[in-house]
């Protein structure tokens, strides 16, 4: 999940009637429901940076330029909805902070 720690303080910067609508948004309750939910069901949640998340290349980490509305082109050739390159983005710096070797419990000799 992203980190959400400075939203309220960017939030200046945004038009009024963007201003209005995110304050009434919930996104630390809608969080804390989903890592609820991970955590009945053994998953486990990372926060990360959100930083540049929809403008970077998941590819090869190039400034994408936006070619239409809300599509987004590298020079690399990938290109995709600023959404999707987020998604991707966020997911490739959660796994980053993850183990990806399986754990060793309970190991025994063969005898």
């Amino acid at each position: 999940l992203e980190s959400l720690k400075n939203l309220i303080k960017n939030v200046d910067k945004l038009p009024k009637e963007f201003r209005d609508k995110l304050y009434l948004m919930q996104y630390r309750r809608l969080q804390y429901w989903i890592s609820w939910q991970a955590k009945k069901h053994g998953m486990i949640v990372e926060f990360v940076n959100p930083s540049y998340s929809s403008v970077s290349c998941p590819k090869c980490g190039q400034k994408m330029v936006e070619v239409s509305h809300r599509w987004f082109r590298c020079s690399c050739g990938y290109e995709n909805d600023r959404d999707v390159i987020a998604i991707v983005n966020l997911n490739g710096r959660g796994s980053l902070s993850l183990s990806t070797a399986p754990q060793m419990r309970d190991v025994r000799a063969n005898r």
